[in-house]
């Protein structure tokens, strides 16, 4: 698989394949995210593709206008009233939608708890620097826990088994692993993802990775997929 930190494509992918392993409809959900930085956009890009709308965290302004510039985000505020205005009308028409809350994170927590918004998920990334407090990150874990909110830690784990995928192809011991695919232009990756969706096993997931990429991905030219190897080969002989 490859590094993380060199390819954002490969975040998001990584993190779009945990949401759609831990639930196959996410329209109408809620995921608090504590950081913006390229794996907290990564994070909040996964969420938008899964349909789920995201309240990411972070006190610094201009990472905040960075994940908006990167489409992460659609937009940033500085409170929780005006974050949570944002998102309900959203999460009840059950469409994505991404806001930036720069607000420190410990703050932040503590309100959103105080005013009992209990997200489906909730994560902090190891790779930001907006540390909870653990006093206040204990008591999210005891009141969200027991309400069924799903405590998650991405980029924890380089390989995925294909069968605990809930929309994997047929049960292997075989892992899929992650290719890179790289095109000289534009249109040539365009005419890649048309194959890719007429080749590949048919899959919710996959089909709607495949569609998202192109546009949430512009100037790439590049594509990220997890393969079974001889699916590797299959492509890598259309390409």
């Amino acid at each position: 698989m490859p590094d993380h930190a060199e390819d954002f494509q490969a975040e998001v992918l990584f993190a779009y394949t945990i949401l759609s392993a831990l639930r196959p409809d996410w329209p109408g959900s809620l995921i608090l995210s504590c950081g913006l930085g390229p794996q907290g956009s990564a994070v909040a890009l996964a969420a938008h593709i899964a349909g789920a709308a995201i309240l990411a965290i972070d006190e610094r302004p201009d990472i905040c206008r960075a994940a908006m510039r990167s489409g992460a985000c659609d937009f940033a505020v500085n409170s929780v009233d005006e974050a949570l205005r944002a998102l309900k009308n959203e999460i009840r028409q059950r469409r994505p939608l991404g806001v930036a809350l720069e607000l420190s994170p410990n703050l932040a927590l503590t309100e959103l708890l105080d005013r009992g918004v209990v997200p489906q998920l909730f994560t902090t990334l190891a790779s930001e620097p907006n540390a909870l407090d653990p006093a206040i990150r204990d008591r999210a874990v005891n009141t969200l826990r027991p309400l069924g909110t799903q405590f998650v830690g991405f980029f924890s784990v380089k390989t995925i088994p294909a069968e605990s995928l809930p929309t994997s192809p047929a049960r292997s011991e075989n892992h899929l692993q992650m290719h890179t695919f790289r095109f000289s232009t534009a249109a040539e990756l365009h005419a890649f993802d048309v194959i890719a969706l007429a080749e590949l096993p048919w899959q919710p997931d996959r089909r709607n990775w495949l569609l998202s990429a192109g546009r949430l991905f512009p100037r790439d030219r590049h594509r990220v997929l997890w393969l079974k190897e001889h699916e590797y080969r299959q492509l890598t002989s259309s390409k």
